[in-house]
């Protein structure tokens, strides 16, 4: 017979008859888990701190710590709300390009094109004609974009908020090819302006005085009485200044 000491507490283990494999190393099982018991607190355990990395040494029972410091702890506090706050914003659709100046006037309306080509304004409760003279079919920026209704969001001018309406200012590129839109842009540096529907005009919006609309070769100038089909296709930033139209009656 052959007999070889069991590590943990030297009894002899009975190696016969010829075991395949690998040879018995213990005599019983409390044996074994009394070793491993001993070589587990022996060798100090690592995690990594899951914000920078820094090795953590483990010790004890329960759960293994995160983070290496209370510093490594706030960080990736604030790091995995700065995450789900982005992906919330936008879920939620609230980085807007629409200056706030004009969300937060209760201006709004939805449209819809006709037969014939026109854009035709439409409630955002219901899906009748609205007027951009009667401010009981207008609602707020909120209930516009959220409707269903027609096609897109439209703003209804005055209140001091008129619009530098630019035909055929742009080509396929992008570029501005149209002198007039040229001019007006160099005038209205600060003015916020957004592509048309059509991609080739421009937008420009900002603050003007109501007055009758005005058109010329180019350009027309509304301030009141007239809804604008926004499309949030910013072709430049800015905010809502008085305008300078370059064009008189």
């Amino acid at each position: 017979m052959r007999y070889t000491p069991c590590p943990v507490d030297g009894t002899p283990v009975d190696q016969t008859p010829p075991r395949q494999g690998r040879p018995a190393r213990f005599c019983s099982n409390r044996c074994r888990q009394r070793d491993y018991r001993a070589r587990r607190a022996a060798a100090p355990r690592f995690a990594a701190c899951e914000h920078d990395g820094t090795p953590i040494e483990i010790s004890g029972r329960g759960r293994p710590p995160r983070f290496c410091s209370d510093s490594c702890r706030v960080a990736a506090h604030r790091a995995r709300r700065a995450v789900v706050a982005e992906a919330e914003e936008i879920l939620r659709g609230t980085v807007d390009p629409i200056p706030a100046e004009l969300r937060e006037r209760d201006r709004w309306v939805r449209w819809t094109v006709t037969k014939d080509g026109r854009k035709l304004p439409l409630r955002a409760d219901r899906n009748r004609a609205a007027s951009s003279t009667d401010p009981h079919t207008w609602s707020s920026y909120a209930e516009a974009r959220d409707s269903a209704v027609g096609t897109g969001v439209g703003f209804v001018l005055g209140d001091g908020i008129g619009c530098l309406d630019l035909d055929d200012a742009l080509d396929a590129d992008g570029n501005v090819t149209s002198a007039v839109a040229e001019a007006v842009l160099a005038a209205n540096p600060g003015a916020w302006v957004e592509r048309s529907m059509s991609g080739r005009g421009l937008h420009v919006f900002g603050l003007l005085a109501e007055a009758p609309g005005t058109r010329r070769p180019g350009i027309e100038v509304y301030s009141r009485a007239r809804f604008i089909a926004l499309t949030g296709d910013v072709f430049r930033a800015g905010a809502l200044v008085p305008l300078v139209p370059l064009v008189t009656a």
